[in-house]
């Protein structure tokens, strides 16, 4: 396991418990209140997987993949997934995952932020690779 400010490098995708106590202290003491775990042994690996922690009403930053679809799959809390038009000026679709509807799949070049509706929350992302920055648009105000 390697650590990397509020990341945490997990390179034999084999989930550890003691795992999920580190990424919570790691989240608390972020400045975002969010940290995750990346299951995939590195960026231009095919299947990427993570383990994200938000701690508190915490959002993810509004963006969109320009090339792949991602999959959410809440372990733990709840949380809105707020979808919005083609040039991110307004929410289209706003949508609850918990316990008892904990999966979404979110389209290519959909623009979207997910944002804790817990004190804790746990989401397994997946998505594939390999990971292009490029590809990630994030909307600045």
């Amino acid at each position: 396991m390697q650590i990397d400010k509020n990341i945490i490098f997990n390179k034999t995708g084999i989930f550890e418990p003691k795992e999920i106590e580190c990424l919570v202290e790691m989240a608390k003491n972020s400045s975002q209140k969010i940290s995750r775990i990346n299951y995939h042994p590195d960026d231009e690996h095919k299947l990427h997987q993570m383990l994200i922690c938000f701690i508190g009403q915490t959002s993810s930053k509004l963006h969109r993949h320009r090339d792949k679809d991602e999959i959410f799959h809440l372990l733990k809390g709840e949380a809105e997934v707020f979808l919005y038009n083609a040039n991110a000026s307004e929410i289209t679709q706003t949508i609850i995952l918990n316990l008892e509807s904990p999966m979404l799949r979110i389209s290519k070049d959909t623009w979207h932020r997910i944002q804790s509706r817990s004190d804790l929350t746990l989401v397994h992302e997946i998505c594939s690779g390999p990971f292009n920055k490029s590809q990630i648009q994030i909307k600045t105000e």
